[in-house]
């Protein structure tokens, strides 16, 4: 008898109404293998409906129908994007895919993005109405280039209440999405070439855009009767999926162990022309101050060793020992997710909720009886010199030892009274007290130790503007202090209360009566005036204060600024005047002409996050840059990499992460395949060639705009996963 179905496939539903620099002279060689892209790009076109470009209006010079195809032309010297809005909008509620594929017809390598926005958008890559895809393709070439679909489909919805505390579900689509594209309501597609190629004319061919990849959501009557659980399989993956190099006994884990060695004893153990920092080692000798510093150099940032080599951090955030992760067993049902919970894997995380240790039988079957942590230390920092990595980013416990080290950063998160969301109050006097007791903590320990290059103080903080910082405080509860701060400026300013009556057009009877307002109707000019000189003076002080603190208990080591996920100029700008290095998390294709706000000091940059995840097997993410499979993977690793070497303002980029969370989530629902190891300890072969590849050329890129790397995969496969 034929088992039930379990997944339900959903039917297409009928049709509803900048550029930089980058290296020019690196060398494409013919690429021979691949890993496992080729079977998954026939299976995206093995089905969909495609787009007409007669349904399209071809909004470029540059771009022609030519036998229903896209003939695309980027001229020597410059580039500019292909505008292709819809007709009218089309419904791709049934697909988790756009799918074209690029053929490269010129000589020259060409990085293509795709951004796909629906009929709310404002513009072509607004954050909240579009999702992307990115493909780099050498001359003769032919690629898929995909964007992930995702977004909430109202007739999925009965999905969600057997799935909590999940971001994503293995092989589906998003459900908490940053990007909320919706799907049906396509609206157009953008075709933007990154880098300008001053040598030569490149061209580029693409077939029709077509839906991909039908949406195969569990059906409801098997979440109901239980015949789709448990989610996961003993070793943590995801069960309704089958891939090379996936764990199905014991004996593979040790065959993974075995594959490993040999993939590490075919490589030095550290990149070409590299010091023992990680620094160039060949490259001009500075000035060594025995601690990593800032300095321009040729009219490009450098971080400079201790020993005053210019160093480039290329590291990853996370790096340590660890397998599988830690995922909630809470609320109730998520215990059906696992098909057992050995009790001596339940652990209290700090809120007090029970969690799985999903590798803890996993790293006695792989390692055996080693005993200690000295070997995890060292197997970590192995692996990041071998995968080309000189920096273990934020949240790393890694340290350096006697018996390994690796150049580390360190990031703070200090406590103070919150202004807003997670944004601290700087006017508070726990403010500073905080700080202070965060960074002495670090005395004898990293703030000394000449391998801790800086700290990271905070994370993507909710930074608003300066008028909607104003506009926060000035109807915040009297005693706060950030409120306080701005009356005192105020009663500077005017004096008494009727001045200020007639400039702001209020009738106050007191300055008492104006801090007790709540709310505001309307803002009058001078209201906003005096609102964003506050706002101003929120984040001047909010960084004066770190920068201060960082001076007086650190002041051998970096302050590497607040990781800023928004653009907040007046935030950016004021860090800049008080930080050594300002840092952003940036998950987009590129940052090649990333830079500060004007009127900001020159000061470097570092990126403090940045990822493109997988897809196709286990789970889409669009909203981190979303590849469909590991080749392109790591060129558009690579690609990013050989972007930010190329904006003389960029001395880092750290990816993230080093370990992939649990397919059921981790403490926050995350569940996004982005890795340089797997939730089973397995490294992603693909990335980790890629990276290493590209680690022995970065300085040569860096400061002389030179290289002999190549996008070439490795000419025997290390792996599909």
């Amino acid at each position: 008898m034929m088992p039930r179905p379990i997944f339900n496939v959903t039917m297409l539903r009928p049709s509803t109404a900048a550029a930089s620099v980058i290296i020019s002279c690196v060398a494409f060689l013919q690429a021979v293998g691949s890993f496992g892209g080729e079977r998954e790009m026939r299976k995206l076109n093995s089905g969909g409906d495609s787009l007409s470009f007669e349904d399209m209006v071809i909004g470029s010079g540059t771009a022609r129908v030519v036998a229903g195809q896209l003939q695309f032309r980027i001229p020597q010297g410059t580039v500019a994007p292909c505008n292709l809005p819809l007709r009218n909008p089309v419904d791709l509620s049934a697909y988790r895919y756009l799918l074209t594929t690029v053929k490269n017809t010129g000589r020259g390598t060409v990085v293509l993005r795709m951004a796909v926005w629906d009929q709310g958008a404002r513009d072509y890559w607004e954050w909240g109405h579009h999702s992307f895809g990115i493909v780099v393709v050498r001359p003769g070439e032919t690629k898929p280039l995909v964007a992930c679909l995702a977004g909430d489909r109202s007739e999925y919805a009965y999905l969600k209440p057997y799935f909590p505390g999940m971001h994503t579900l293995p092989g589906l689509f998003e459900f908490n999405f940053w990007r909320t594209l919706d799907a049906g309501r396509v609206a157009g597609i953008q075709l933007l070439p990154v880098g300008v190629d001053r040598r030569r004319e490149r061209s580029l061919v693409l077939t029709p855009f077509r839906g991909a990849a039908r949406i195969a959501a569990p059906t409801e009557e098997s979440l109901k009767d239980g015949s789709f659980f448990p989610l996961v399989d003993v070793y943590g993956q995801y069960r309704h999926l089958d891939w090379e190099d996936k764990i199905r006994t014991d004996r593979d884990l040790v065959e993974m162990r075995r594959k490993e060695e040999a993939w590490l004893a075919a490589r030095p153990a550290m990149p070409a022309g590299w010091n023992e920092y990680g620094g160039w080692a060949t490259g001009p000798q500075l000035t060594a101050t025995g601690h990593f510093r800032t300095e321009k150099y040729e009219g490009k940032w450098w971080l400079v060793d201790p020993t005053g080599r210019l160093f480039w951090s290329k590291g990853a955030t996370g790096i340590g020992f660890s397998i599988g992760g830690r995922t909630p067993l809470e609320p109730a049902p998520r215990r059906k997710f696992f098909p057992e919970i050995p009790k001596s894997a339940i652990v209290t995380n700090r809120h007090g909720v029970a969690e799985l240790v999903i590798g803890q039988q996993m790293e006695s079957l792989k390692y055996g009886d080693l005993t200690g942590k000295d070997w995890k230390h060292d197997l970590s920092i192995r692996r990041a010199w071998a995968f080309g990595l000189n920096t273990a980013g934020a949240w790393s416990p890694v340290r350096a030892t006697a018996r390994s080290r690796l150049p580390y950063t360190l990031t703070l998160h200090p406590w103070a009274p919150p202004f807003q969301d997670n944004l601290m109050d700087p006017f508070h006097p726990a403010f500073r007290a905080g700080i202070e007791q965060a960074v002495q903590a670090t005395a004898g320990k990293e703030a000394e130790d000449p391998w801790c290059i800086g700290y990271f103080i905070n994370n993507e903080l909710k930074w608003q503007s300066p008028l909607a910082l104003g506009q926060a405080a000035l109807t915040h509860q009297p005693n706060q202090p950030a409120k306080r701060e701005l009356l005192r400026q105020l009663t500077a300013k005017y004096g008494t209360i009727e001045k200020l009556n007639a400039a702001w057009q209020r009738a106050d009877a007191s300055w008492d009566a104006l801090a007790g307002i709540r709310a505001v109707d309307k803002l009058t000019p001078v209201m906003e005036q005096d609102l964003v000189a506050f706002g101003h003076e929120f984040c001047e002080t909010f960084f004066r204060v770190i920068g201060e603190v960082m001076k007086e208990h650190a002041p051998r080591k970096l302050y590497l600024g607040d990781r800023f996920n928004k653009n907040v100029p007046a935030a950016i700008s004021a860090c800049a005047r008080h930080a050594d290095v300002v840092s952003f998390n940036k998950y987009e294709p590129g940052i090649e002409t990333l830079q500060l706000p004007k009127d900001s000091p020159d000061k470097p940059i570092i990126i403090g996050e940045f990822c493109f995840v997988r897809g196709g097997r286990r789970h889409d993410s669009a909203e981190l840059g979303a590849v469909f499979d590991p080749d392109y993977r790591g060129r558009a690793y690579a690609q990013y990499i050989i972007g930010a070497l190329a904006n003389p303002a960029v001395v880092g980029c750290h990816w993230f992460q080093w370990g992939t969370p649990p397919v059921t989530g981790r403490g926050d629902g995350e569940n996004y395949e982005q890795g340089f190891l797997d939730s089973c300890d397995t490294p992603y072969w693909g990335l980790a060639h890629y990276s290493r590849s590209l680690a022995d050329h970065i300085y040569d890129i860096r400061l002389h705009g030179t290289s002999g790397f190549d996008y070439q995969p490795p000419r025997q496969k290390a792996g599909a996963k």
